[in-house]
């Protein structure tokens, strides 16, 4: 139980250091910063999201463009960040 005590503190204090703008444990992106794609994080993800439930459900004529730039950052975003299971 410990352990779980500190844990939660360690996320507090994490939570405390949050500026409004940045999660410290996310990667930084903006001007200046290394983020390695042209799309932001959060279109990368709402790709894969999409492709996840299309895949899922067998969504009939459901069509992606896999030679699009979205698309290959998509992947390769996949590959550095797999998706948690279930």
């Amino acid at each position: 139980e410990e352990e779980e005590d500190q844990g939660l503190n360690e996320v507090m204090e994490e939570i405390d250091r949050f500026d409004g703008n940045t999660i410290p444990t996310q990667p930084q992106q903006g001007g200046g910063s290394d983020w390695p794609y042209t799309h932001s994080e959060h279109e990368l993800a709402s790709l894969l999201h999409n492709l996840d439930l299309n895949s899922h459900f067998r969504l009939p004529i459901v069509y992606y463009n896999t030679q699009g730039l979205m698309y290959s950052e998509a992947m390769s975003y996949r590959q550095q960040f797999p998706p948690a299971p279930f």
